[in-house]
């Protein structure tokens, strides 16, 4: 509980195109990239990045920015990582921005975001084929 606030005030959605100028904001403060415009236009709006926020008194507090794709799309510096017994076109998750706002670290909702994310790549794995498996690579 954070002055109080319980984990079960913070409300996830997923971000869109409305959020950018608050999504910029928030990652030059935690981030020490420079992420170009381009950049915040993709996360926001293709469905192949998984972007959520965890919103207080509708503010964004924290939020996980992931990309999946096959693992023979994979950067090249990236597959040695990979498990060579893996299928070819298994997914890879890469997180790509995973932040929350100080005065709510140790919380917990970092965990709640990451778990989030977790139950997506879950869910989206039992949509394929069982033979086919998901990995998850932290990207940094």
């Amino acid at each position: 509980m954070l002055d109080g606030m319980h984990l079960s005030d913070v409300v996830f959605r997923f971000l869109s195109l409305c959020d950018i100028e608050e999504v910029k904001a928030l990652c030059k403060l935690w981030f020490p990239l420079d992420y170009p415009n381009t950049w915040y236009n993709d996360v926001l709006s293709n469905p192949q990045f998984f972007s959520l926020a965890a919103c207080h008194s509708n503010n964004i507090i924290g939020l996980i920015v992931a990309e999946i794709k096959e693992a023979s799309r994979v950067n090249e510096e990236d597959s040695s990582l990979l498990d060579y017994g893996l299928i070819y076109n298994a997914d890879v998750a890469y997180i790509l921005a995973l932040g929350v706002m100080e005065e709510y670290r140790r919380c917990g909702i970092a965990s709640l975001l990451l778990d989030t994310f977790l139950r997506h790549l879950t869910a989206q794995e039992m949509k394929k084929d069982a033979c086919i498996s998901s990995v998850l690579l932290l990207h940094w």
